[in-house]
Protein backbone atom coordinates (compact mmCIF):
# COMPACT_ATOMS: atom_id res chain seq x y z
CA UNK A 1 0.00 0.00 0.00
CA UNK A 2 1.34 3.30 -1.18
CA UNK A 3 1.94 5.85 1.54
CA UNK A 4 -0.05 9.15 1.42
CA UNK A 5 1.36 11.16 4.52
CA UNK A 6 2.58 9.63 7.32
CA UNK A 7 4.15 10.89 10.79
CA UNK A 8 7.06 12.53 8.85
CA UNK A 9 5.00 15.89 9.45
CA UNK A 10 8.55 17.92 8.83
CA UNK A 11 8.93 16.18 5.65
CA UNK A 12 5.84 17.34 4.15
CA UNK A 13 5.71 20.87 5.63
CA UNK A 14 8.94 21.20 4.03
CA UNK A 15 8.08 19.74 0.50
CA UNK A 16 4.47 20.69 -0.09
CA UNK A 17 3.25 23.07 2.47
CA UNK A 18 -0.16 23.40 0.94
CA UNK A 19 -1.15 19.90 0.39
CA UNK A 20 -0.11 19.36 4.59
CA UNK A 21 -2.14 22.42 5.59
CA UNK A 22 -5.04 20.77 3.64
CA UNK A 23 -4.83 17.32 5.13
CA UNK A 24 -4.53 18.80 8.58
CA UNK A 25 -7.59 20.91 7.75
CA UNK A 26 -9.22 17.84 6.96
CA UNK A 27 -8.51 15.39 9.41
CA UNK A 28 -9.17 18.00 12.17
CA UNK A 29 -12.96 18.25 10.47
CA UNK A 30 -12.06 22.44 9.62
CA UNK A 31 -13.76 21.73 6.34
CA UNK A 32 -16.49 20.73 5.14
CA UNK A 33 -16.64 17.70 3.74
CA UNK A 34 -13.29 16.63 4.93
CA UNK A 35 -13.67 13.06 2.81
CA UNK A 36 -12.85 15.28 -0.22
CA UNK A 37 -9.26 15.20 0.68
CA UNK A 38 -8.95 11.49 0.51
CA UNK A 39 -11.22 11.20 -2.75
CA UNK A 40 -8.53 14.07 -4.71
CA UNK A 41 -5.82 11.65 -4.01
CA UNK A 42 -7.77 8.42 -4.57
CA UNK A 43 -6.95 7.01 -1.22
CA UNK A 44 -8.38 3.62 -0.75
CA UNK A 45 -7.25 2.71 2.42
CA UNK A 46 -6.58 4.58 5.85
CA UNK A 47 -5.06 3.46 9.14
CA UNK A 48 -5.39 6.18 11.75
CA UNK A 49 -5.78 6.21 15.94
CA UNK A 50 -9.15 4.77 17.13
CA UNK A 51 -9.47 8.08 18.99
CA UNK A 52 -9.38 10.26 15.92
CA UNK A 53 -11.99 12.12 15.14
CA UNK A 54 -11.38 11.49 11.42
CA UNK A 55 -11.71 7.89 12.04
CA UNK A 56 -15.32 8.42 13.44
CA UNK A 57 -16.28 10.73 10.64
CA UNK A 58 -15.33 8.55 7.65
CA UNK A 59 -16.53 5.47 9.47
CA UNK A 60 -20.05 7.86 9.54
CA UNK A 61 -20.35 8.61 6.25
CA UNK A 62 -20.41 4.77 5.29
CA UNK A 63 -18.49 5.59 2.49
CA UNK A 64 -15.39 3.54 4.43
CA UNK A 65 -15.36 0.59 5.37
CA UNK A 66 -13.83 -1.15 8.94
CA UNK A 67 -11.35 -3.67 7.93
CA UNK A 68 -9.46 -3.68 11.45
CA UNK A 69 -9.99 -2.22 14.73
CA UNK A 70 -8.17 -2.46 17.98
CA UNK A 71 -7.24 -0.51 20.90
CA UNK A 72 -5.07 1.95 19.40
CA UNK A 73 -6.06 1.90 15.71
CA UNK A 74 -8.71 1.55 12.62
CA UNK A 75 -7.80 0.42 9.04
CA UNK A 76 -10.87 1.94 6.67
CA UNK A 77 -11.34 1.12 3.18
CA UNK A 78 -13.19 2.87 0.96
CA UNK A 79 -16.39 1.51 -0.27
Amino acid sequence: IKCFIDTRADYYVENNEKLYKEFMDSTSLRVDEPERILEKYKVKYVLLSTEEEFAKYLLATRKYKLLYRDKKAVVLKIR
